[in-house]
């Protein structure tokens, strides 16, 4: 019974040598799709990590935040584990998708808070 969290499929469109895509259809849950896809449209492997920040804040607060710039205050920061996931997804929403990690990073953060 360990849930996991997969599928996140829009950058999976991408032909080889291709790292960006640019579309006038938006697709997606609202509130998940990365900002520079409602700005200018432009689908990136970074926009699918966007999505993955929601998603994990959403399990940290358990879906009860008002307030995107403070969801962390309302979390047990004392709690190493929970702190660890709050950078996770707070590197993971950033506005500039260039700041945002990679999935191998992430993966790798993960793993490290799995041992601790």
């Amino acid at each position: 019974m360990e849930p996991k969290i997969a599928d996140f499929g829009i950058s999976r469109c991408f032909d080889e040598g291709i790292s960006r895509v640019y579309t006038k259809i938006l697709r997606g849950t609202m509130g998940y799709i990365a900002p520079e896809t409602i700005k200018n449209g432009e689908i990136t492997f970074k926009s699918d990590i966007y999505g993955l920040g929601i998603i994990i804040i959403k399990l940290l607060t358990m879906g009860n935040y008002s307030d995107f710039e403070s969801w962390h205050t309302s979390l047990d920061m004392d709690h190493p584990q929970v702190r660890s996931w709050a950078e996770i997804a707070q590197t993971c929403v950033h506005t500039d998708q260039h700041k945002r990690p990679t999935i191998c990073k992430i993966m790798q953060k993960m793993n490290e808070i799995d041992s601790m």
